[in-house]
């Protein structure tokens, strides 16, 4: 048995799905700019506004799903999709367009390696590796995933290089004191 939901005076949808619908005419929806909301036990669990923004479990706790309010001033949010407290997945896969590259130019002959004197150098005075942004940073402004990850990758394939690098200075030394 269908239970049948009354939406407005001409249409009728199924709870059970429904048949024979027309993207034009037929859609659940607003028809004017005020966001679509989904409310469960009469509180709001999520909102498309008008941009095609989605917003889950925030309880309208932004000003608008495409502002992000810092301290009175709003400026758009590029995202399209906001999870309060975090999303739970078994899987995550990140786009990395060709023009953005990876982290394999550190192994090009002509990479500038800084010396681990002057990462040591850097890191006394800036309190962080060169490149990787601080603590108040990270939180102000939060990191792109696909970012920090290649920018991980190449700080371990600096440190690659520089472990390789020991290695055969080791391994100089270790014949030296055979001889």
């Amino acid at each position: 048995m269908g239970i049948l939901c009354t939406l407005s005076a001409n249409a009728q949808w199924s709870l059970t799905g429904n048949s024979g619908t027309v993207g034009g005419p037929n859609f659940i929806g607003t028809t004017d700019s005020r966001s679509l909301v989904f409310k469960v036990d009469n509180n709001e669990a999520m909102r498309i506004n008008i941009s095609g923004k989605i917003s889950i479990g925030t309880i309208n706790t932004t000003p608008d799903i495409g502002c992000v309010d810092l301290g009175g001033e709003c400026i758009i949010d590029p995202y399209k999709l906001y999870v309060k407290d975090g999303i739970k997945t078994e899987k995550v896969k990140v786009e990395i367009a060709a023009e953005n590259g990876w982290a394999d130019y550190v192994f090009a002959k002509d990479y500038k390696l800084m010396s681990l004197q002057e990462v040591e150098k850097y890191i006394n005075i800036n309190g962080h590796l060169p490149e990787v942004p601080t603590t108040e940073e990270a939180i102000k402004n939060g990191i792109e995933l696909k970012e920090m990850n290649i920018l991980l990758l190449k700080k371990v394939e600096e440190l690659t290089l520089h472990l390789i690098e020991q290695n055969k200075k080791i391994n100089q030394l270790e014949s030296i004191i055979k001889k």
